[in-house]
């Protein structure tokens, strides 16, 4: 109602200027042959002033409503899927009330947090790289199949977990995850010589990681190792033992150092 009133008086005085110019130019002709007075050729230049400024206002107007209405259009910034929309038609809301969330699911963050004493021995090994393999794991215990890409991290540590966050980026053309989702992340980086031992073959004694070494003569020999990451349920040896070497696999707990045994099975 407001637009089509303010429409039509801007309508209105078009039609008021129109009038105005043509009345203009009829008196500035007999002006000039003499036939009126002055006073009157001021008159009808001051009535056609006055017939645009009222168009311009009336213009003004019919702009100031149509921006109110443009106000009423909500438009998306970018493609995504609409939730639940909790206001009917009509309702009355104010500014800056939540109508609704739109998502963009074309691509997704998997977000993960990293210890900070972690964060630094990763990077310093550079093993927290764009160049390492990210898999996804979904609740249902599936890989999802497309890797993932990593990231920038958070700026800061969180000082109250002592942990920086980074994430992931995954494709998800399909739109089969959606945001709040819950999955298991699998960072993989290539070892070569690695060098793996059942996480049962150890034990540990004041933070120090020990395994029995079998020599020759089947008696085992206390050996402090040095172990990096748990990969599943093994170790990646980093020091101490070397490929080829005999310990014991299970069953540690019930020996101690010097005992000599029986080899029953080799693995």
């Amino acid at each position: 109602m407001d637009l089509l009133k303010a429409e039509a008086r801007f309508k209105q005085t078009k039609a008021d200027l129109r009038i105005a110019e043509v009345e203009l130019k009829q008196i500035e002709s007999l002006y000039a042959k003499k036939f009126v007075a002055a006073n009157e050729f001021e008159l009808a230049k001051a009535r056609l002033a006055s017939a645009r400024a009222k168009c311009s206002f009336a213009e003004a107007e019919k702009k100031a409503v149509v921006q109110q209405i443009n106000f009423t259009l909500i438009t998306a910034p970018f493609d995504g899927v609409i939730d639940v929309i909790p206001h009917k038609s009509g309702s009355l809301v104010n500014n800056g009330t939540l109508l609704t969330t739109l998502s963009q699911l074309d691509e997704v963050y998997a977000y993960f947090s990293i210890p900070e004493n972690k964060y630094f021995e990763l990077l310093t090994s550079d093993k927290l790289g764009k160049h390492q393999k990210i898999e996804l794991t979904l609740p249902n215990g599936t890989n999802y199949q497309f890797n993932g890409t990593l990231k920038s991290a958070e700026s800061e540590i969180d000082r109250a977990t002592g942990s920086i966050r980074y994430k992931v980026l995954f494709p998800n053309p399909q739109h089969l995850i959606k945001h709040g989702a819950s999955g298991k992340l699998t960072i993989s980086d290539v070892q070569n010589n690695a060098l793996l031992i059942p996480q049962k073959s150890t034990f540990s004694i004041q933070d120090k990681t020990y395994i029995f070494l079998v020599d020759k003569n089947n008696k085992v020999k206390m050996t402090n190792i040095k172990v990096g990451p748990v990969i599943k349920n093994s170790y990646l040896v980093e020091s101490g033992i070397k490929k080829g070497d005999l310990i014991i696999y299970e069953g540690a707990q019930s020996l101690k150092d010097g005992d000599v045994i029986k080899i029953k099975d080799r693995l």
